[in-house]
């Protein structure tokens, strides 16, 4: 079996799927320690297991899996990697790897990455946009959450240490404070124990969407609320789009970031925060200096991200209708769309693939066609 395990909690922004992908395609190599990263690439159904309104049965499913999977691994290090887990309760987390991992709950190692609350706030608005779980300005967001416990880092990280002590690894997600300045290399050193290592450079496999490409997920989302699509539909048809257009050739676009004044409104409610969270986890001010200079380089005036400040009327009528084909067209249904999501990114799942008969692969096919699409036409 594995003999350490490390869980790798997120945060989301932060760098999850580039360590996700060097570890599954195994992107670096070592002389004298081996990892294996469990079977699923993104443990999405655990941190779903662990959320508050997670069903009964699903804690008592995946974790079997996982205890499995560390007993039929060989391998100096384990990890289990995926950022919704870090919406789970460390003190039922703890309990459940008592539960059904015993082996690893007093000596598994928890490593968090934390980004500076200006860019998180930033990153949050473009990925909420992209999901069509908010399709407004980026002023309003901060009104409705400004306070959200997750941009609050002191307090939802000292849990973490409360309940697994120095076990639990936090690190700042600013290139100047990470190993060569990458978040992959910065993970693998702290997985290695600083053992050394190579690592290939990986493509950037979650980009952020610039402004026009955000307009352009306002037209394509909206279309989606407009057709009746479900919350949940939504967002996996959104992800799947947002992924393709990071990845269209040669697409560039002016980046997204804060005005003066809204960057002040930030600064005031997150500035004790970030002091709290340097003194706790790091030597050195990482979030406190990244406030400062968000401050001196924020823009005058807000952007734009109204469609209709970025793209001709004629160009929010192809995205209005390629958002309609897939709907229709592709006769979607979250296990379809989920089946896409893992094509566009290049990897897909064994059973996922079994549990789809061929109208629902003909379906999915459909879907990455559309999904592309979309994607040029957004880019």
């Amino acid at each position: 079996m594995i003999k350490n395990l490390v869980i790798h909690i997120g945060d989301p922004k932060n760098g999850s799927s580039s360590i996700q992908k060097t570890l599954a395609e195994a992107l670096w190599q070592s002389e004298h320690r081996t990892v294996r990263l469990s079977r699923n690439r993104n443990e999405v159904a655990l941190g779903k297991a662990m959320r508050k309104n997670a069903g009964p049965g699903e804690k008592a499913k995946r974790f079997p899996e996982l205890a499995e999977w560390a007993h039929a691994e060989e391998a100096d290090y384990g990890v289990i990697s995926s950022e919704f887990l870090t919406r789970a309760k460390p003190r039922e987390f703890k309990d459940a790897l008592d539960q059904y991992l015993p082996e690893f709950a007093d000596s598994c190692r928890i490593v968090a990455y934390v980004r500076p609350h200006a860019d998180r706030f930033v990153s949050t608005y473009a990925q909420r946009v992209k999901m069509g779980l908010f399709v407004q300005d980026m002023a309003p967001l901060f009104d409705t959450m400004g306070a959200d416990r997750f941009l609050t880092y002191h307090k939802r990280f000292t849990r973490w240490r409360s309940v697994f002590g120095e076990r639990f690894v936090l690190r700042p997600f600013v290139r100047e404070g990470l190993r060569d300045q990458d978040v992959v290399s910065d993970f693998l050193h702290i997985v290695l124990e600083g053992e050394p290592f190579t690592l290939q450079q990986a493509d950037n496999v979650n980009q952020s969407l610039g402004v026009r490409q955000i307009a352009g997920m306002r037209v394509f989302q909206n279309t989606l609320i407009t057709e009746g699509v479900p919350k949940v539909l939504r967002t996996i048809i959104g992800g799947a789009v947002g992924y393709s257009v990071g990845h269209v050739p040669g697409a560039k676009d002016e980046k997204l970031a804060l005005d003066r004044s809204l960057m002040e409104q930030v600064d005031r409610r997150f500035r004790a925060d970030a002091r709290q969270t340097d003194d706790t986890f790091f030597d050195s001010p990482w979030l406190e200096n990244a406030l400062d200079r968000s401050l001196e380089k924020a823009r005058p005036e807000p952007q734009s991200t109204q469609p209709l400040d970025h793209l001709t009327s004629g160009k929010i009528k192809e995205i209005e209708q390629v958002a309609k084909d897939c709907v229709t067209r592709a006769e979607g249904t979250p296990k379809i769309w989920r089946a896409v999501n893992s094509v566009l990114r290049g990897y897909v799942d064994p059973q996922e693939a079994e549990n789809l008969n061929a109208n629902q692969r003909h379906a999915r096919d459909r879907a990455v066609v559309l999904c592309e699409q979309a994607a040029r036409l957004i880019a």
